[in-house]
């Protein structure tokens, strides 16, 4: 992920798979991503990420029919102070669609993109 000696200070994207570390406590990241989301709840970065990043979230809890994780990760998702949850619209869809015929990006990839560049976000956190 490249946060190792990194400031957390600015407008930040997230990604599906470091949520997913963090909330699940992944060892090899669990460091790194516990000093990331610090800095978070004390104001020095605001988090932002896209509805699919909700859609892709839900998955893996609702397949196993734990609703105690799925409300655990909307609510982490919807109520966090300094994260914002960034709905899909037309003009993301339009980027998204012009990412994916430059770059060749899949189609979730170029939405998560797309959304952190209207947001105007200094930074894309993804394990990609």
């Amino acid at each position: 992920m490249g946060l190792e000696n990194r400031s957390f200070k600015g407008k930040f994207f997230i990604d599906t798979a470091p949520l997913i570390y963090f909330i699940e406590g992944n060892e090899k990241y669990q460091e790194v991503l516990d000093r990331f989301f610090k800095s978070n709840q004390q104001g020095l970065s605001i988090l932002y990420s896209s509805a699919l990043t909700l859609t892709e979230l839900l998955v893996h809890p609702m397949k196993l029919n734990r609703e105690d994780l799925v409300q655990k990760y909307e609510l982490i998702l919807t109520q966090s102070q300094y994260f914002e949850l960034i709905p899909l619209d037309v003009e993301i869809a339009k980027l998204a669609s012009m990412l994916r015929v430059k770059y060749g990006l899949k189609t979730p990839d170029a939405i998560q993109l797309a959304t952190s560049i209207q947001v105007g976000c200094d930074f894309f956190l993804t394990n990609d």
